[in-house]
């Protein structure tokens, strides 16, 4: 019998890639008044410093890094990244949060699931502070009752570790949970390899290769009015 829900949250919950490219809009504008550069000289270094963050760190939460990506932009551009690197930071982190948006039906979804007394917890990749963040500016704190991020863990999805971490603080087993998620080898086959029934978000035109592996949905709605969904709890 299923008592809980995983669900991850960048793109998941809200679209990740609209917020982040308004931020790093919003944030190459700023930086190139601030600095007195052109934004595309910005943008090239804070790319730059993203992909170095990534080479260095490997496969750790801190790859997701905004405050190393403005450090090592400024650095690259010969400024001063004591002076600057908060202030593009927060700016960055400021912006993206005025962007998120829940898709349609996961609030109304969250509320069915805790109305029903079910566990909610989040397994998502990135640093701790900020996932809190998202979560608040979100207005998902009273709903969410548990959070792994891989800061934590030290590992990203789909290391078993994150799940298993997350099932720990759920105190459930895996026969007893849903996972949720976008990613069909983060979310999906890294549940599955601890035996955790999965449910894709996904708009792929071609389902048919990932069909056998996992339920498939659109919306969040399509869930929300689902008897099959529901009796499976």
């Amino acid at each position: 019998m299923v008592k809980g829900v995983i669900f991850d949250l960048d793109d998941t919950l809200y679209n990740y890639q609209f917020a982040n490219e308004k931020a790093l809009n919003a944030l190459c504008q700023y930086a190139s008044e601030v600095l007195r550069i052109p934004a595309a000289t910005f943008r090239d270094a804070f790319m730059q410093g993203r992909a170095q963050t990534k080479k260095d760190l490997s496969n750790t939460a801190a790859t997701h890094s905004r405050f190393l990506y403005c450090q090592h932009a400024l650095e690259i551009l010969g400024l001063s990244p004591l002076e600057y690197t908060v202030t593009l930071s927060d700016y960055f982190w400021n912006s993206f949060f005025s962007h998120m948006c829940l898709y349609p039906g996961v609030k109304e979804f969250l509320e069915k699931l805790k109305r029903s007394k079910y566990s909610i917890a989040l397994c998502t990749d990135m640093t701790a502070e900020i996932q809190h963040k998202k979560v608040f500016h979100l207005g998902l704190e009273e709903l969410v009752d548990h959070i792994v991020t891989s800061e934590e863990v030290g590992y990203e999805k789909p290391h078993p570790k994150m799940f298993s971490m997350t099932l720990e603080k759920m105190s459930l087993n895996p026969s007893e949970v849903v996972m949720i998620g976008d990613s069909l080898q983060k979310d999906i086959q890294g549940a599955k390899s601890l035996g955790i029934q999965a449910y894709f978000f996904t708009n792929l035109a071609d389902k048919s290769k990932v069909a056998p592996m996992c339920h498939i949905f659109e919306d969040y709605r399509e869930l929300l009015h689902d008897r099959a969904f529901f009796a499976e709890f």
